[in-house]
């Protein structure tokens, strides 16, 4: 099995979150080493699991379906384990085994940044958000936020404006109408300067408690968080 095909099968199987998987990663060495017969993981799985990793063929065709949505969606995934799956994140206990990406940017060696706050935020805050951000830009840091109202907004559009890559981790999977609507144009614009990322799959429309796991990426993916207001 190779290594999407067994990445998208973990995501796919009731019961396996991204922690139980990195853990199941962890014990065998590899992603497709979890599906190989032959494999001799350092810790033996539970019988709950290894009951719920028998039940992978049974989800082919959802897994070939994934690979068709990656495709007419023109995403790059980005596979944990890989040369191009950024450093920082790899190294959270509940790091997605595939990121869904859709832009030109290069994730290797590069300096990462979030800039996130409220919704609401006043003058000072919007204009000390683009300040900072014109001071960081002679370090050419990546800026990440949440494509959300308020400081993310700000976040990206000054990112933009200084010349700078910014990455939008979404709440939802990608292919889908963009939340808020009213940033679809942004959106647009941040997948040509840099990336939209999303662990979620086609069938996760956007609903609020996918926050959590949305500001998760944002600050795995970042060496350092800047929070305004």
């Amino acid at each position: 099995m190779k290594r999407l095909t067994a990445c998208l099968t973990l995501r796919l199987l009731p019961g396996i979150g991204p922690i139980t998987a990195q853990k199941l990663v962890a014990a065998y060495g590899s992603p497709e080493a979890i599906f190989d017969s032959k494999a001799k993981p350092k810790e033996r799985p539970t019988e709950r699991l290894l009951i719920l990793l028998g039940q992978a063929s049974s989800f082919k065709g959802e897994v070939q379906s994934l690979k068709q949505w990656i495709q007419k969606e023109k995403l790059k995934p980005l596979l944990w384990g890989t040369e191009d799956y950024p450093v920082a994140l790899s190294r959270c206990p509940d790091a997605p085994l595939v990121l869904f990406c859709r832009g030109n940017l290069s994730w290797e060696s590069r300096r990462w940044v979030a800039e996130v706050g409220t919704r609401r935020p006043t003058p000072y805050g919007v204009e000390s958000c683009r300040a900072l951000l014109k001071e960081l830009a002679p370090f050419h840091p990546v800026i990440v936020s949440g494509l959300a109202y308020g400081i993310d907004a700000v976040a990206h559009k000054a990112a933009l404006r200084e010349g700078l890559d910014t990455v939008a981790c979404l709440p939802q999977a990608l292919g889908l109408p963009i939340y808020p609507t009213s940033h679809q144009g942004l959106a647009e614009q941040i997948s040509q300067q840099g990336a939209l990322v999303s662990d979620f799959i086609p069938q996760q429309c956007f609903e609020r408690g996918h926050f959590v796991q949305r500001n998760r990426l944002i600050a795995g993916l970042c060496q350092a968080t800047l929070v305004m207001e």
